[in-house]
This record gives C-alpha cells, structure tokens and sequence, in this order.
C-alpha cells in the first residue's frame, strides 16, 4: 500500500546514523508503481525487493541480512512512528539493555480516529512495571515485532528469525528473543503508533490463517518446553474456538487432533485464556 509505506517512512527520522530497510515481497505492479516506489531516491533508505511472495515475516528476515547497526526496530508499512521517536532512540543509543519496550498508540488507519488495539500490549507494560509479571512473561505476551528496539547481537548470536508463516510469524521470534535476553526495559512512553485496517492480516480469519496461528502457538510451547518453561506454556482454546467458528465441527476435530499430537495438553492454561478474553471484553478488543 505505496500510501501508507509513504506515511510510514515519512515518520522516520532521516540521519546518517539511522539505516531504513525496506523489503518488498512481490507486490502487485498494478498496484505498485516501481519506478516511482516509496523512498526510492531518498538516502538512507534502502529497498530490497524480492519475489517469493512469502509473507512478512519472510521480508523481515530477509531485512535482517542488511542490518548494520547496534539496534532493530521492527515496523509494519501501514503503521507509523510518533513525533518522540528521534529524541527515544537517542536517549537509548548507548544503552546496555538487550530489549526496551515502549507502549504503544493506536487510530483507525483512515480517519486517524483513536482505537482500542494497543490496550492490551500498554496493560503487560503496566503489569511488568508494577512488578507483577517478569520479564520474560512480558517478552512472551508483547510479541508483536514493532513497538520494541533490539540490540542486534542478540540477534545475530542466537540466530533468531521470524517464522515463514502468513500469520502469527512473530510469535516464535518473540519467545525466542525473551528467552535470550538478560536485561530489558519497559518505558510508560510510547514510541509508535499502530493502526486498525479493514482488509489487514491481523483481521483476517481464513481458515490457513487460522491453522497458523494454532500451529505457531505450539511451536512456541514446545521451546518453552524444552527450555524449561513449561509451567509458561499458552493456551491452545482460543486457536481451537476460531477454527470452530470458521469451519464448524470437522475442522476442530482436526485441530484437536493436531493439539494431541504435540506436547501441549489439550486444555492448558485454560484460566488464563478466560482472564485474557474478560480482559479483551472489558476493553472491547476484538
């Protein structure tokens, strides 16, 4: 969406000290004018463009190969960084931390109207400031890609990448950068603004999206497993309840099935999983 790239980049700071990525995965030249793309002539901006057509957390990767600097951030094209964000990454340039996490704010993509998305990731940045989650609960709950700066070396030393999925590419990356840091923040400030898009991935619930989304879930809980954090292990219900709604009775028995046949018992965290959803209720988060 050349736009929304447009509005993204626009938000970034351009200094000889701050390197832009931008990798595109095959975009439709109907919709993309690539001889007029977004940053193309603008210094410190680089494009990579590829034509696998394999998601976002495929370009991220591939992102990854260019970095030259000390910190990652992470971004999505249709969201965009707020006016601190200059005088936040200077703040920390010299910092020790491994990860800083950042609240975050939300809008509606087109009116800029406030929304409800960043609620949730704003409340464990509460609950790990007030000493009520630890550190590693925070990595595992905030496991989005954008909203956090990333010392590269973790990166690079414990090669970590995004999961090649069209959903939920995130979730595996996260739990392994939170099991491989040592010392993280979390600032009440907030750093980067997520928007609510009809029509975008997050609100997409096809039935391969949804078999993703269950399937990175247990691919998350196998390496908590085996790194000994099993008691930290997700709840599966609700990845089991969307696939119900989608495709009825057939296709969640397959999902149970799936369930079984991993290390994840059918009906873990199951407490959790109900506070989580009285928590979304009371905030109307869909």
């Amino acid at each position: 969406i050349p736009l929304l790239l447009n509005r993204c980049l626009n938000s970034i700071p351009l200094r000889n000290d701050i390197q832009i990525i931008v990798v595109d995965d095959n975009s439709d030249p109907s919709v993309v004018d690539f001889n007029n793309y977004p940053g193309k002539d603008i210094p410190n901006i680089e494009i990579y463009y590829t034509k696998e057509g394999k998601g976002a957390g495929y370009a991220r990767n591939v992102g990854l190969n260019y970095v030259k600097g000390k910190w990652v951030i992470f971004a999505d094209s249709d969201d965009f960084f707020l006016s601190n964000v200059e005088s936040l990454l200077d703040e920390y340039a010299n910092s020790d931390y491994d990860v800083i996490y950042f609240k975050v704010n939300s809008v509606n993509s087109d009116t800029l109207e406030p929304s409800v998305r960043a609620v949730g990731f704003n409340h464990y940045i509460d609950l790990f400031n007030a000493n009520k989650i630890d550190a590693l609960e925070l990595g595992l709950n905030y496991c989005v890609p954008w909203g956090k700066i990333i010392r590269s070396s973790v990166i690079k030393e414990h090669q970590i990448l995004y999961s090649e999925t069209k959903a939920s590419n995130d979730v595996y990356f996260a739990t392994q950068l939170s099991l491989s840091s040592r010392k993280i923040y979390a600032d009440n400030r907030c750093l980067y603004c997520i928007t609510f898009r009809e029509g975008s991935l997050t609100n997409t619930q096809s039935l391969n999206i949804l078999y993703d989304r269950l399937n990175e879930r247990l691919k998350r809980n196998q390496l908590l497993i085996d790194s000994g954090h099993k008691k930290r292990i997700g709840s599966v219900a609700y990845s089991i309840l969307n696939i119900y709604k989608a495709a009825g009775f057939k296709e969640t028995i397959k999902a149970i099935n799936i369930v079984l046949k991993s290390s994840t018992p059918l009906f873990t965290g199951w407490r959790n999983w109900l506070s989580t959803i009285s928590f979304m209720k009371a905030n109307k988060i869909s």
